[in-house]
C-alpha cells in the first residue's frame, strides 16, 4: 500500500514540475523585460507569467533593459541563467 501510495506521489510531482528553461540574461538595452510595479518588486523578468511574478502587487509592465537596469532591478533567478 505504501509503495503504490509512494508511486502514485511521484508520478504527480513529475507531472506537476513543468518548468520553463532558463535564458540568458539579455545585453541589448533595447531588450524587453517585464516588471511588477509594486514598492517591493526587485528584478526583471524574461516571461510576463513568472512563477517570480505571481504575487505582483502592482501591474505587470513592459519595458527595456536599460529601464530595468536604471531602476536597479535584477535578473529573475527563475528566468535567468546565472
Amino acid at each position: 500500500m505504501k509503495t503504490t501510495l509512494l508511486i502514485i506521489l511521484l508520478l504527480l510531482s513529475l507531472g506537476c514540475a513543468h518548468k520553463t528553461p532558463r535564458v540568458a540574461v539579455p545585453t541589448s538595452p533595447e531588450a524587453k523585460v517585464w516588471v511588477c510595479t509594486g514598492s517591493s518588486s526587485k528584478r526583471y523578468h524574461a516571461r510576463q507569467n513568472c512563477y517570480g511574478l505571481r504575487n505582483c502587487q502592482g501591474e505587470k509592465l513592459q519595458i527595456t533593459l536599460q529601464q530595468a537596469n536604471e531602476a536597479g532591478r535584477t535578473p529573475c533567478r527563475k528566468c535567468y541563467k546565472r
